[in-house]
């Protein structure tokens, strides 16, 4: 079985996320994260799956499976940051996403694998280009990320979670493959290239960091 589908989505004041460094007062040099509501946003994409039990095939074989689907997006948020005048893709939309799932059933055997890839996302919004102006409104920003921030937006890396191995019918069986590490890591990102890398155990709103 193949399926295919589209999906457009236009949305109004998105959650967003932003992070800058505190300039002065009692948390100053703290790296603070805020969420705001950006201006407007929209997302479209593509999806893609299939699915087919392999009983033609003779004797033993006839229980093999498969099944996997694959989804392209593109989106865009406008207004995230007052000092930013690009409009990047919304917080943990991935352009590219896809599974994998062999199986096997036949008589008292059951076995089912999963494998899935989720592509680099934008954490939080932290590039700016413009710099406010003494005498009000905003000017130019030569320096990249702004005077105190660094070079781009945090980005989650490509990753591939753990996935769930299930086998036996009689009794059902369940075992969860797991990353080497359960702390998802992200990156700054510089017009597409990898800046730095830095963990995402953001478990308060500020947290001292080192600049």
């Amino acid at each position: 079985m193949l399926q295919a589908g589209l999906f457009y989505k236009a949305l109004s004041n998105p959650l967003v996320v932003n992070q800058e460094y505190v300039a002065s007062g009692t948390y100053a040099g703290y790296l603070q994260t805020q969420p705001n509501n950006g201006g407007s946003a929209w997302v479209y994409g593509i999806e893609l799956a299939y699915q087919q039990r392999l009983s033609f095939l003779p004797g033993m074989l006839g229980g093999l499976g498969f099944s996997g689907n694959y989804t392209y997006s593109d989106s865009q948020a406008k207004s995230v940051d007052p000092l930013r005048t690009d409009s990047p893709a919304l917080l943990r939309q991935t352009p590219n996403t896809w599974n994998i799932g062999p199986s096997y059933d036949r008589g008292r055997v059951s076995v089912h694998l999963g494998l899935e890839y989720n592509g680099a996302s934008i954490y939080s919004y932290q590039y700016e280009d413009l710099k406010p102006n003494p005498a009000g409104g905003t000017l130019p920003n030569p320096q990249v990320g702004g005077v105190a921030g660094p070079a781009g937006d945090n980005y989650l890396y490509p990753h591939m979670p753990g996935r769930i191995i299930r086998f036996g019918k009689s009794q059902s069986r369940r075992l969860r493959l797991e990353p080497a590490t359960g702390v998802t890591r992200i990156h700054h990102e510089r017009k597409g290239r990898p800046a730095r890398m830095r963990q995402a155990a953001h478990r308060a709103s500020c947290r001292r960091t080192s600049r």
